[in-house]
């Protein structure tokens, strides 16, 4: 029952997150296969994320403060948008 709830608060997605971005940083591994394979398997997991989220809208949508986050986040596809070269 445990590993549900790390699936459903995201905690797979934070940690592979978390390694890419090391990864990223690295001299080490710049321009290599494992960084093409974890952005793949991290937008893959993302998008399960995000598809479980959508589902599940009314828990989310009660938490706090998350009208903010949704300004932000228009704020950024507008900024996005007008700044397309």
């Amino acid at each position: 029952m445990k590993c549900i709830d790390y699936l459903k608060n995201g905690f797979v997605f934070k940690i592979i997150y978390l390694l890419h971005t090391l990864l990223c940083f690295n001299s080490l591994f710049v321009n290599r296969p494992i960084l093409v394979i974890s952005s793949y398997i991290l937008t893959f997991i993302g998008f399960i994320y995000l598809i479980f989220r959508i589902f599940h809208y009314s828990k989310y949508m009660r938490t706090k403060g998350i009208v903010f986050l949704i300004l932000f986040v228009l704020s950024f596809v507008i900024s996005a948008l007008l700044n397309i070269n």
